[in-house]
């Protein structure tokens, strides 16, 4: 059977002030249609540089040298990296299609969803717009989303992480592309949807290529084909999933699988790469007992009968306001050394609960306790020295980092805000300490914009308040 697609000698380098970055390295992949193919390993490993590449979707400071042969229907072969113009716009969308791995930075966030996916549809297809918005509203629905008509007219920011995910799937197949792409497609779903969304991948694909980015084992066992290691830009080691997942041979490989968390029994620390493998050599793990705070009988945080009420568009006709309940009379607290674990299907409130702790979002009605004081109904100045004992994890790093600083001055910047430490180069110090926990090259972070890195790089900061 003749390739889908074949990269070969691929290497990527992002050329800023000072020397070269090499992010991918002389990499050779093969797809056959209907194969599903997954490529896994640490965030900044390269997975997503390499996908991104297909389509020359990477900033202009990438240096690109190889070839990706792709083949469409046994069309003639043609390499991506020389296409330009027409002849690429005609590919990206329609013979191969891509799922970010940002939702929520990759709609556009002043058309409705349906007008999105609707003018991919007519763009690619030259179907007049009726029979784009029943293409559409069918996709809605076989993506789950709820209330595909009403969700047609929705802009992006109306959606939850995970329905927005969705509408990215959808749009994604909506031309029944040749290869799809797909980096991190279950990121923001909930596990009732996840397994849905890949068992509808696996109906749809039919013919159809896929390139898996993920770092879900359980997802790589269920449906890929084949496996794809890389580790620091390069492929260690590739072949059937199954001879992978029960027979790695690379040391980077076997780290990976003994790094699961459901291997390892609660209250136990739990491992990181640098336990199994050293200096490209796998060794004995050293699993000690995970040191634990006591959980006191104090609580840090109080959420009392909490509401947030959203106002719905009023009609003409009608003559009471009404709202949509977004969180709707939920109590909980935290105790000191307490982890609390909030689980829910998208768009169940959970998010919105969080940002109105932090006061993101004002609360309707109820109370929320920070060490016994009511902080529900404090104005910005006086909850901003309030704000550095409550922190977030936001769930789009796109949308968490200024692209024009760097990720040192970002980190920064809240501890200048704060004033915490006495001066910058302390600051600095603290920052490089906490790249070198999260990331690889804090020295080479801490130096180049965010636009560049985050694609690959996951990190997680303090928010500026």
């Amino acid at each position: 059977m003749q390739p889908l697609l074949t990269i070969k000698n691929l290497s990527i380098q992002f050329k800023n002030e000072g020397p070269a970055t090499t992010v991918v390295k002389n990499s050779n992949i093969e797809i056959l249609p209907g194969e599903i193919v997954a490529i896994v390993g640490e965030s900044g490993s390269g997975k997503s540089v390499t996908a991104l590449s297909l389509l020359q979707l990477l900033p202009s400071s990438a240096v690109i040298n190889g070839e990706i042969l792709f083949t469409e229907n046994n069309t003639a072969t043609v390499d991506l990296l020389k296409l330009s113009g027409e002849n690429l716009r005609q590919i990206r969308g329609s013979a191969i299609s891509m799922i970010f791995q940002e939702p929520m930075t990759s709609l556009n966030p002043v058309f409705t969803c349906g007008r999105q996916i609707m003018e991919t549809i007519q763009l690619h297809q030259k179907v007049p717009a009726k029979i784009a918005k029943q293409k559409t509203i069918e996709l809605f629905e076989k993506v789950k989303l709820p209330d595909p008509s009403s969700i047609l007219n929705r802009y992006p920011h109306e959606l939850s992480g995970g329905q927005k995910q969705r509408v990215m799937i959808a749009m994604a197949m909506s031309c029944n592309p040749s290869l799809l792409i797909a980096d991190e497609p279950t990121t923001a779903l909930d596990v009732t949807v996840q397994k849905t969304i890949l068992e509808l991948i696996k109906e749809l694909q039919f013919n159809m290529g896929v390139i898996l980015i993920t770092h879900d084992f359980g997802v790589v066992a269920d449906i890929a084909d084949k496996i794809v290691v890389m580790y620091k830009g390069e492929i260690v080691e590739q072949g059937t999933a199954k001879n992978i997942l029960q027979h790695p041979q690379h040391a980077y490989t076997r780290a990976l699988l003994n790094c699961r968390p459901a291997l390892h029994p609660k209250g136990m620390r739990l491992p990181v790469l640098s336990d199994f493998i050293e200096n490209g050599k796998t060794q004995a793990l050293h699993n000690k007992p995970q040191i634990q705070s006591p959980i006191s009988n104090d609580a840090v945080l109080e959420v009392q009968n909490l509401k947030v009420y959203f106002p719905l568009k009023k009609s003409f006709f009608s003559k009471n306001q009404q709202f949509f309940k977004a969180v709707d009379d939920v109590t909980f607290e935290v105790k000191k050394g307490e982890t609390v674990g909030l689980v829910g299907e998208s768009g169940c409130g959970k998010t919105t609960l969080g940002r109105t702790i932090l006061h993101l979002i004002k609360a309707s009605s109820g109370k929320i306790l920070l060490n016994n004081k009511d902080i529900t109904r404090l104005n910005d100045n006086a909850f901003r020295p309030i704000r550095k004992n409550l922190q977030i994890v936001f769930q789009d790093p796109y949308g968490s980092l200024n692209p024009r600083l760097t990720i040192g001055d970002a980190i920064v910047e809240p501890l200048k805000i704060h004033g915490i430490l006495s001066n910058n180069a302390q600051r600095k110090e603290r920052v490089t300490e906490l790249l070198k926990k999260l990331i690889c090259y804090p020295n080479i972070l801490t130096g180049i914009p965010t636009s560049l890195v985050v694609a690959s790089v996951s990190v997680f900061v303090l928010p500026v308040p």
